[in-house]
């Protein structure tokens, strides 16, 4: 009864969806989506009423760049999408000075909402917000543990690790990250940690990867620096200061921020390839796990427990 009801609604919904322009129309069609499926606005951060319009890019954030990432994105995965059956659609919200982005499913239309307000926040680099990005799409692909356990979306903590894992290497894969690493270094970026980039050493042999490691480390950094910003703790998230707690069942909501930053960074560190795929049930599949005795690139127990993860439907 409940999967009838839900379709009914998509139906309803859809022409709103399709024509929805204003502000106004937008929280209309919100809450139609929260009906439909709850999951579906669990964004990459907490609700918050942060406001970042236009004119307030401290982080050198402009349009154009935006475009650009969502550009690159799109067109690396929107051939992935196709093949599931879906249309990918990034709905672009420059405009917006929401800090936030979101992910749903409409049909076959598989969604990213992306708002300029994060893309604005000083936390939020290019390549922290590409990784933004591949959360989104995580939810989508990004395979078990899902949601609830049955739920469309993978959860927070698996969206984490499959923007790393799978998608930023896809997406960086044409990319000079040896020549970008090195400018960074360079450039003494607050970024570039070298702990992070040690770690990345020991993990990969071939030295595209290393870099492209330790660009998505970097990456992952700016992110963690938002959520520290959001929930205004005092201790910025390190790369050598892990969070040492453990779940008793895998959590679907936000890890804390360095535990999410963690979860970056071992997807970054794990060799599986990135052509092994992910599983919608089973969440060893194309990862790194403690099954197989990986030294590197484990879920983190912060927000894991393996024997709590896999997905039923």
């Amino acid at each position: 009864m409940k999967s009838f009801i839900i379709k009914v609604l998509v139906v309803l919904s859809f022409p709103f969806l399709a024509m929805a322009n204003s502000q106004q129309e937008m929280a209309y069609v919100d809450s139609l989506v929260d009906v439909i499926d709850p999951a579906a606005h669990h964004g990459i951060v907490e609700e918050n009423n942060l406001w970042y319009p236009p004119g307030v890019e401290v982080n050198g954030m402009t349009e154009e760049i935006f475009n650009q990432v969502l550009d690159h994105v799109y067109k690396v995965y929107e051939p992935i999408f196709k093949a599931r059956g879906a249309e990918f659609v990034i709905e672009r919200r420059w405009n917006d000075g929401t800090v936030n982005a979101f992910a749903r499913q409409v049909g076959n239309r598989w969604i990213i909402r992306m708002f300029g307000g994060l893309a604005r926040h000083e936390t939020i680099t290019p390549d922290g917000f590409y990784l933004v990005a591949c959360h989104e799409i995580g939810h989508h692909l990004g395979g078990a543990p899902k949601y609830n356990g049955t739920g469309w979306a993978s959860n927070e903590g698996q969206s984490d690790y499959f923007a790393t894992l799978k998608c930023l290497r896809k997406v960086w894969a044409q990319d000079d990250n040896i020549g970008y690493v090195e400018y960074m270094w360079a450039m003494e970026s607050p970024f570039v940690d070298e702990y992070a980039m040690e770690m990345c050493m020991k993990a990969h042999q071939d030295p595209r990867m290393q870099a492209l490691c330790g660009r998505m480390s970097m990456g992952g950094q700016s992110l963690a620096f938002l959520f520290q910003a959001l929930r205004r703790l005092p201790t910025p998230p390190k790369f050598n200061t892990p969070d040492q707690s453990k779940v008793r069942r895998t959590s679907d909501s936000h890890p804390q921020p360095q535990c999410r930053m963690d979860t970056y960074f071992q997807g970054a560190l794990c060799p599986i390839s990135v052509n092994e795929g992910v599983d919608d049930r089973d969440p060893i599949p194309g990862t790194c796990n403690r099954a197989s005795s990986h030294p590197y690139g484990l879920r983190p127990l912060c927000w894991f427990a393996p024997e709590s993860a896999f997905t039923f439907f």
